[in-house]
């Protein structure tokens, strides 16, 4: 029975130092569900129309990254099947479905920083000085000796000037609805000592109808931190960025932060998607053009076989 009481207490002590996290933000809802409205069915759950009900975990804040959650969604339907006033067949009348997520996602500050109960903010650097005084008393019959130690401490920080940086960012084709384009993040560390960098982004949108569409934006970053840069050289990281839906114009801004000063500059990537255009999107010009490129080719045609009767 002890062993067991201190298998459980072990287990407790290392699931302990394994999830350990400095700070919490709840999970927020990824996705929908929606009702069929139409369409005949012989049980409920026929009338349930397209999920992805789930959940994410917001962006960490600056100096820290995600290292779990006890994120959980569960779909709640209310879908009818009603049976049809003539005949004994059943139709699919709607209903409602919502996506109810609960937990929280868990952090922990990164290296070199600790939580202050708001932010994760730079340690102290500290060094030690132990200064030893030794006082030597002789006289004709012995020799006395009696020495003073003290120990005092300071704190040392490189000063702001000593960092700087430089930021870029770049595609390397055209956006298409449905289809992932990287886009490449650099970081040029123009400073004079060794500096991390944290990146978060943000996302505009608009429809045709100029209405904000930012969800219709994916991004998603291959890691949100690039780490130890020397002085002088450039390291890089990648976003996959994928347009969902139609837009007419998009924006994402990359925001690279210090990790030494905090200090917070931006880099952006211009977005456009859009569908092959049918006549009603041509304006007049460019109906002028097709009309003036079908006589053009009309008159060449003519040419051409003209030519060729004239040989014979």
């Amino acid at each position: 029975m002890k062993k067991i009481i201190f298998g459980i207490f072990i287990l407790i002590f290392i699931s302990n130092l394994v999830f350990a996290y400095d700070y919490t933000q709840s999970c927020i809802k990824a996705g929908s569900c929606s009702c069929k409205t139409g369409g005949f069915c012989t049980q409920v759950s026929q009338c349930y129309g397209p999920s992805t009900c789930g959940y994410s975990c917001p962006t960490p804040k600056t100096h820290s990254s995600l290292v779990g959650n006890t994120c959980n969604s569960v779909t709640n339907r209310n879908c009818r099947c009603d049976v049809l006033v003539m005949g004994e067949k059943a139709i699919c009348n709607g209903g409602t479905c919502t996506c109810v997520v609960s937990g929280n996602c868990q952090y922990t500050c990164d290296s070199g920083y600790t939580w202050d109960e708001e932010n994760c903010v730079l340690e102290e650097i500290t060094t030690t000085t132990t200064t030893t005084t030794t006082t030597t008393t002789s006289s004709t019959s012995s020799t006395t000796t009696s020495s003073t130690t003290s120990t005092s401490t300071t704190t040392t920080t490189l000063p702001a000037s000593e960092y700087d940086f430089k930021v870029n960012s770049e595609s390397g084709e055209l956006f298409t609805i449905g289809k992932s384009q990287p886009v490449l993040i650099y970081v040029t560390n123009t400073g004079n000592a060794t500096d991390s960098f944290t990146i978060s982004y943000s996302r505009e949108a608009r429809d045709e109808h100029l209405n904000p569409v930012p969800h219709l934006i994916d991004v998603g970053l291959t890691s949100n931190k690039i780490v130890l840069i020397p002085t002088g050289e450039t390291k890089t990281t990648q976003a996959i960025v994928t347009i969902i839906g139609p837009i007419k114009d998009g924006k994402i801004t990359f925001h690279i932060t210090s990790d030494a000063t905090e200090t917070s500059k931006d880099t952006s990537v211009d977005l456009s998607a859009g569908f092959p255009m049918t006549l009603p999107e041509f304006n007049f010009i460019g109906i002028f053009i097709i009309m003036i490129s079908s006589v053009l080719i009309i008159f060449y045609s003519l040419h051409v076989n003209d030519s060729f009767f004239n040989c014979f």
